[in-house]
C-alpha cells in the first residue's frame, strides 16, 4: 500500500494546489478443484485539486479523480476499469446577505473494455440571510434530471457491475432558525 497528500497554498489567488493520491495491491493464491489459482488485485487513485479565493465575493475549488481497478488471475488477461470523475463549484457572496452556489460533477466511468458511460450533475442553491438568527434558501440538486448512474469495479476474484437508479431533479426551499 502506498499514500501520499501534498498541498502548497498559493497566496497570490489565497487558496492551494496539491495531489492526493494511493495504490494498493493484493497478491495471492487459492486452491480450486485441486487447481492452484494465482491472483492479483490492483487499486489506484490519483486525484489533483485547486481551490481558490479570487475577493471577499468569490471563491472556487476545482477537482480531478482518477480511480483504476484491476484483475489478473493466473494466465487470464487483465480484467481492468478506469473512472473518471471532474467536479467543482463556485460560490458568489455579492453582499452578507446573499449567496449563490453552483456546483456539478462529470463522471465517466468505464462499464466494460472501450465502452463508457459519461453523466453530468449540476446542482444550484441560493441563500438569504435574513438576520443573524433566520436563513430562507431555495436549491435545485440534479438539475438536468439524470435518472441512472452506473459503474464496474474488481475487487477479490470478482467483478462488480452496478448500475443505480436516481432521485429526480428536486427543488427545496429551506428555513434555517439559529440560537
Amino acid at each position: 500500500m502506498a499514500f501520499v497528500n501534498v498541498s502548497k497554498t498559493l497566496d497570490f489567488m489565497r487558496g492551494a494546489i496539491g495531489v492526493r493520491g494511493n495504490f494498493s495491491r493484493m497478491e495471492n493464491n487459492i486452491l480450486s478443484q485441486g487447481i492452484q489459482t494465482d491472483y492479483r488485485n490492483d487499486s489506484f487513485s490519483l486525484s489533483p485539486f485547486v481551490n481558490g479565493n479570487i475577493s471577499t465575493f468569490f471563491n472556487w475549488n476545482l477537482k480531478f479523480t482518477w480511480n483504476r481497478a484491476a484483475l489478473k488471475i493466473s494466465d487470464m488477461s487483465n480484467r481492468r476499469s478506469n473512472d473518471f470523475i471532474y467536479s467543482g463549484n463556485i460560490t458568489f457572496t455579492p453582499c452578507p446577505l446573499i449567496t449563490c452556489t453552483a456546483g456539478g460533477e462529470f463522471y465517466r466511468n468505464q462499464i466494460e473494455e472501450d465502452r463508457y458511460k459519461n453523466m453530468m450533475m449540476l446542482d444550484t442553491k441560493l441563500t438569504f440571510n435574513i438576520s443573524k438568527r433566520v436563513e430562507i434558501s431555495a436549491s435545485v440538486s440534479n438539475l438536468l434530471n439524470r435518472k441512472e448512474y452506473s459503474y464496474t469495479t474488481y475487487g477479490t476474484l470478482s467483478q462488480y457491475e452496478r448500475s443505480s437508479r436516481l432521485r429526480g431533479r428536486e427543488f427545496m426551499i429551506s428555513i434555517y432558525l439559529k440560537k
